[in-house]
């Protein structure tokens, strides 16, 4: 699930076009060292650090987004919000070194390897318009997730 029912709230740390990760050039089919829209946030919970969020996207697409909205908004209802219809998300999980940027936002060792969610998100004509990373607190639970095998979907519910 890609959201959960607690309120977070974002500070945005930088936004704009710049140089991106070798992986996120590789999703949107750029040669490594390509600009993209990025945006970096940290996201709180309940007024402690929950984690770091690594945003890039297509220029034309980042652009649309409202800054202030940024603020407050998971980035799925940011991008929905400026007309662009996701149909669906995919979610690798790994455990990385967090980068200085997040070590300093986190308050965490840049030697103690941290949870980190990737997604890609793809829209109604199936090409990538977000690439998402998200560098977890140590601290923080993710929640168990269930696997319903007649949806073939995944979901905070046992049943």
């Amino acid at each position: 699930m890609l959201f959960r029912s607690k309120t977070f709230t974002y500070r945005i740390l930088s936004s704009g076009v710049e140089v991106v990760a070798a992986e996120a050039c590789a999703i949107f089919g750029l040669p490594p060292g390509s600009e993209l829209w990025t945006c970096r946030r940290l996201r709180t919970l309940e007024g402690r650090p929950h984690s770091i969020s690594f945003h890039a996207q297509p220029v034309e697409i980042g652009q649309k987004h409202d800054l202030a909205k940024l603020k407050y908004l998971p980035m799925y209802q940011a991008i929905t919000q400026a007309g662009i219809t996701v149909t669906s998300t995919s979610r690798t999980i790994e455990a990385k070194f967090p980068p200085l940027l997040v070590a300093r936002y986190l308050g965490v060792d840049v030697h103690a390897p941290l949870l980190v969610l990737t997604y890609v998100l793809k829209d109604d004509k199936g090409r990538n318009v977000s690439w998402l990373r998200i560098y977890i607190h140590p601290d923080e639970r993710i929640p168990t997730e269930y696997i319903n095998y007649r949806t073939g979907s995944w979901n905070n519910d046992p049943q």
